[in-house]
């Protein structure tokens, strides 16, 4: 039985396979190894003008790696069976191609660029929260998908913030039964992009009707309640969570001058809230400065004798 099965390894039809096999191979891996999973392009302001991802990307690591593994199935069963052909190209291709291109790809791109929520408007035009993150670098965007390929999305970036420190957002009443994933957007009845990082934390909004992005402080600027319309139920959480931490100017606190506008919303529920909201405010109080403090009389040492002798 064993020679049958050498006879047959040693064959013209497993060599025409393997040939076959390692051609495909070494296609994916040189993919892997020179094309990246995404690019983009800097305007003349030096802004996140669009971004570019290869789409079909995921599919050739997952083949690649598919095929990896078949690969050293067949370097070890040619232990057993030394008339399997091309047995050195076993061993290289998964431990030296395979593994060297998985390194180059993730040196020239640790960060690449993944799909999230989408949005369409009546006009059939597409829109998504798009994100690269590695370790505490990142950068989110809203995107307008400009044109789509059999391998390549490009999209014009509308709006472009960082998740890292220093962060800068705004904690938002979302409507009723809206879901806490990742990399939320949204397109209201007003024509606003919403997007939300996680939770009710509105990271960017972009303003379709004048084209004017809002992200970082002026962001954090705009009203709590732009997701609500005159017949939109609250989202309870969010409206706790706003009570909780009240108006004020830190970041996420909605400003004063925003829930002042809102007792005059159509929506019962957002005037009820901003009520309270304005009923719970208490400003930031900046602390005197007394005279002992400046003299540096409270400990002991008269900081006015610095002047003596000039």
């Amino acid at each position: 039985m064993s020679h049958l099965i050498t006879d047959c390894l040693s064959g013209s039809r497993v060599k025409t396979g393997l040939r076959a096999f390692f051609a495909v191979f070494s296609a994916l891996c040189l993919i892997l190894l020179f094309l990246p999973p995404d690019w983009w392009i800097y305007g003349k302001t030096l802004e996140l003008e669009s971004v570019i991802i290869v789409r079909a990307y995921n599919f050739f690591r997952w083949a690649a790696a598919s095929l990896a593994i078949i690969c050293i199935i067949l370097a070890f069963s040619s232990l057993k069976f030394k008339t399997l052909p091309f047995r050195p190209a076993l061993w290289l291709f998964p431990f030296l191609l395979y593994p060297a291109s998985c390194a180059k790809c993730f040196i020239s791109n640790p960060a690449p660029w993944t799909y999230y929520g989408t949005v369409t408007d009546m006009n059939k035009t597409v829109y998504y929260f798009l994100d690269s993150s590695f370790l505490q670098g990142q950068t989110m965007v809203i995107g307008r998908l400009k044109r789509r390929s059999l391998f390549l999305d490009r999209f014009d970036v509308l709006a472009e913030t960082n998740g890292d420190s220093p962060r800068r957002y705004l904690h938002i009443v979302r409507p009723d039964k809206t879901q806490d994933s990742y990399g939320q957007l949204y397109l209201t009845r007003k024509n606003w992009l919403v997007a939300m990082r996680y939770d009710n934390k509105m990271y960017m909004a972009y303003d379709l009707n004048s084209g004017k992005p809002y992200v970082r402080d002026d962001v954090m600027a705009l009203s709590p309640f732009i997701m609500i319309d005159p017949d939109t139920p609250l989202n309870n959480n969010d409206r706790r969570q706003i009570l909780e931490i009240g108006a004020g100017e830190e970041v996420g606190q909605p400003r004063k001058e925003t829930i002042v506008q809102a007792l005059t919303n159509e929506n019962p529920g957002v005037r009820d809230l901003a009520k309270k909201l304005l009923a719970n405010f208490q400003p930031k109080t900046k602390v005197p400065v007394s005279k002992s403090t400046i003299t540096g009389a409270g400990s002991g040492f008269d900081f006015r004798g610095l002047n003596r002798g000039k």
